[in-house]
């Protein structure tokens, strides 16, 4: 059996965050940035199994965990070198540090940097949103000087204007006693939301793309995106995953509620109904096994012949698509007739 789909976080961190309110988590709470379409955002707090990720534009802030609970409670959170003042000679490329809450350390030993308040939490911000900028290689929108916008910025404009959003960057666990040789890596997908329909709440899941992507196109054969859905339905139709992820995300919902309540009161994001309802246990919850693909980053004149044919082999299959050509326009939908 593989490892269990499960969203959590500790009773005693929780109490900690909220009682103690250490100054790195206020600032963490506090800390916006701009996005591609110059709309100010609080990071987005992707609750997992007993940590959370603190995401700027897909970039992972911190991922926030803690020891054992003994007193005093003490954080363990990482921080990838790239985002902090310095990298420590012998840093490898998987390697994190660690940050206590008040220092930043390289294997508990090299004393990286301090933490200085807003300032540091800032810097970590800006600094990891570089990294889910334009970069080369990707195609511009147009002949202006302005850039394509990657999948991760274009990922957090559409979850800026798409309230019942609950996870980002989901992974499910890999099988590594699947047939399909496929499925010994874990599928992942971009977003989760939740939907109303009929009389319950769906858990539906997003792939996201920028139009450039050449995992949207095959010259024979199938896209490789198309594996990607087929795996996540694959997936959600063994025995008791469907279930997993249903009761994982009726827990991650009252928990978006109880970190979101941490913020000061004029800081807090408006969160959809649906997210109070299938937390509260006023809506039942299942989760769609049949996965959406988004598509964004275009001009009308991509829309060629070529590309006609490639849309076919995606429609033929059946997934739902949705286009558009800029991240910002795509609000995801919050109710199924």
């Amino acid at each position: 059996m593989t490892t269990a789909f499960s969203r959590r976080f500790p009773n005693y961190a929780l109490d900690y965050l909220r009682t103690v309110r250490p100054g790195w988590w206020k600032d963490l709470l506090d800390a916006k940035f701009v996005d591609v379409a110059g709309k100010h955002q609080a990071l987005f707090l992707a609750v997992r199994d007993n940590y959370i990720n603190a995401y700027v534009e897909g970039q992972s802030v911190l991922k926030i965990s803690f020891g054992r609970h003994v007193s005093p409670i003490k954080v363990r959170a990482k921080i990838h070198p790239k985002y902090t003042l310095s990298i420590h000679k012998d840093v490898k490329e998987r390697d994190y540090y660690v940050f206590d809450g008040n220092k930043v350390l390289y294997k508990r030993l090299h004393h990286i940097e301090c933490y200085e308040g807003p300032v540091s939490m800032t810097r970590w911000v800006a600094k990891a949103q570089t990294f889910a900028k334009w970069h080369r290689g990707v195609k511009p929108l147009d002949d202006s000087t302005n850039p394509a916008t990657p999948e991760k910025r274009g990922v957090a404009a559409i979850v800026a204007r798409s309230p019942n959003v609950i996870d980002l960057e989901m992974a499910l666990p890999a099988d590594k006693k699947s047939k399909h040789p496929e499925d010994q890596s874990a599928p992942r997908m971009d977003i989760v939301a939740l939907e109303r329909f009929q009389n319950r709440a769906r858990i539906v899941g997003y792939a996201a793309k920028t139009f450039h992507d050449s995992r949207l196109r095959s010259a024979n054969g199938t896209p490789e995106v198309l594996k990607q859905l087929s795996r996540y339905e694959r997936w959600l139709t063994m025995p008791d995953r469907k279930k997993q992820v249903e009761e994982a995300y009726k827990n991650c919902c009252s928990l978006i509620i109880q970190l979101n309540d941490m913020r000061e009161p004029d800081q807090r994001i408006p969160l959809h109904a649906l997210i109070y309802e299938v937390a509260n246990g006023n809506l039942e919850l299942e989760a769609d096994i049949k996965p959406r693909l988004i598509i964004f980053d275009y001009k009308e004149g991509d829309l060629n012949d070529i590309w006609k044919v490639h849309k076919k082999v995606l429609l033929d299959t059946g997934v739902e698509m949705t286009m558009m050509p800029r991240p910002e326009s795509i609000k995801l939908p919050d109710l199924r007739a």
